[in-house]
């Protein structure tokens, strides 16, 4: 089956390898390969449920469902994240904007529940970092992932095949988010959105705390959403796409809530943690 490659953490286990320097949920710094993130092979043919007739005619290919998206979905997490998915026939054109090509919807993109447990990536396939579809389209193969993946079997897995091109793939698996939320000034949602959208997502490894001074600060344009990086004292090595995964789970699960936060526990020694407030510390 045809490989992809996909913008995202270690969503499949880091291909069900635990790695010990880095904790769960956290991105283990796997090889960057271009535009579209990490090499992660589908599932093998014996684990492809292809659409039935009604999923067929209106999502196109097939959902892989398999432990390598691990196995301790929950239902109710993962329908919230599903509900995140917008409503809209509208054309998109997902993609990397960073490559000089005009997008609507900036990716890496991550749609997370409340409690932070279940995530949903969009992601394309190799080579390709632009590609046309609509939000409905990928609302009803998420529904689908939860019907065949989830329900029964609480794995997560995979829905290839989407989009004009069939280019687009979409993720449902689970994650451990270690955030704490508080009350605060709470930053517009919309704008820690932008923060993510506009971020660097480098996974290459970065010594926080040497090659990245601390605290180091990100805004968003109008700074109305500002994440803080810190270390509790040592330098740790991580990477800007563990930062984003970091102000992803905070934005979801307090910011929009009208709460602030805090994503603990970063690095490959868990020295590090990221706030976000309107006006951090």
């Amino acid at each position: 089956m045809t490989s992809w490659r996909y913008a995202i953490s270690i969503v499949i286990f880091h291909l069900s390898i635990a790695v010990t320097s880095s904790p769960p949920g956290s991105v283990a710094v796997p090889h960057h390969l271009g535009p579209g993130g990490w090499v992660l092979e589908a599932p093998d043919g014996n684990e492809t449920v292809s659409f039935n007739q009604t999923w067929s005619t209106t999502v196109g290919s097939s959902i892989s469902c398999g432990a390598r998206y691990r196995t301790d979905l929950n239902l109710m997490s993962c329908q919230d994240a599903v509900n995140r998915i917008p409503d809209d026939v509208r054309d998109m054109r997902f993609g990397y904007d960073k490559y000089g090509v005009e997008v609507d919807v900036h990716l890496p993109s991550r749609y997370i529940s409340y409690d932070g447990l279940c995530t949903i990536d969009i992601v394309l396939k190799d080579e390709v970092t632009a590609a046309t579809g609509t939000y409905r389209e990928l609302s009803l193969a998420a529904i689908g992932l939860l019907h065949r993946c989830v329900a029964p079997h609480h794995n997560g897995g995979i829905a290839m095949g989407l989009g004009r091109d069939t280019d687009i793939g979409l993720i449902m698996t689970s994650f451990k988010p270690r955030v704490t939320c508080r009350r605060g000034n709470a930053p517009p949602i919309g704008n820690c959105k932008h923060l993510q959208d506009k971020m660097t997502t480098s996974s290459m490894p970065k010594s926080f705390g040497f090659d990245v001074k601390l605290p180091k600060h990100l805004y968003e344009s109008n700074r109305q959403c500002e994440a803080i990086i810190r270390t509790f004292g040592l330098p740790d090595v991580s990477s800007f796409y563990e930062v984003w995964e970091a102000i992803v789970a905070v934005s979801g699960m307090c910011v929009r809530f009208g709460q602030i936060g805090t994503a603990w526990y970063r690095g490959q020694k868990k020295q590090l943690y990221i706030e976000i407030a309107l006006q951090a510390r």
